[in-house]
């Protein structure tokens, strides 16, 4: 009887000591909302996630797994540090896409320039609006030449294998 009794003690401040240790200032509690309602687009598609994002203090969490499946990423989890990168099959289309999308947007950045060439030269009229519309196109023509030149430099850094 006293072996159960000592037992048992030793059970309950175990199970006291895990329990102290979950809410110590590792582990925090929080209430969230469940928002399954929410609908995800990538690139204006719209694309199904697995589990349901998270509302916590006015922002939203979404699962990192779902979000790199998404993204075609992969996701590692090791000591501590979570690793999101493009799997070595998918590089060599992930770079040919960066660098289609590249071309795609210099072609569309010389066509913008040469349509403000011809209106600064006389050759084309262009109303005020129809200049700032083109205008704003040559802002994020190059920005998306910058964004996809630094996706390219940081993929080729990942997997040196890519750039031979």
């Amino acid at each position: 009887m006293k072996k159960i009794l000592i037992g048992f003690i030793a059970g309950a401040l175990f199970a006291t000591t895990g329990t102290v240790m979950a809410d110590s200032e590792f582990f925090n509690k929080v209430t969230a909302t469940v928002r399954s309602d929410y609908t995800f687009e990538v690139e204006g598609e719209k694309v199904s996630v697995g589990r349901a994002p998270l509302v916590y203090n006015g922002a939203s969490y979404v699962p990192l797994r779902e979000l790199a499946r998404i993204m075609d990423k992969k996701v590692d989890f090791y000591d501590g540090v979570i690793r999101i990168y493009t799997a070595l099959d998918d590089a060599d289309a992930e770079l040919e896409r960066l660098r289609n999308n590249v071309q795609l947007a210099n072609t569309n950045l010389e066509k913008m320039q040469k349509i403000i060439s011809e209106a600064d030269a006389g050759l084309r009229d262009l109303t005020y609006e129809e200049r700032a519309v083109i205008e704003n196109a040559i802002v994020d023509y190059q920005d998306a030449i910058d964004f996809n030149e630094r996706m390219i430099e940081k993929l080729l850094k990942q997997i040196p294998d890519l750039a031979e």
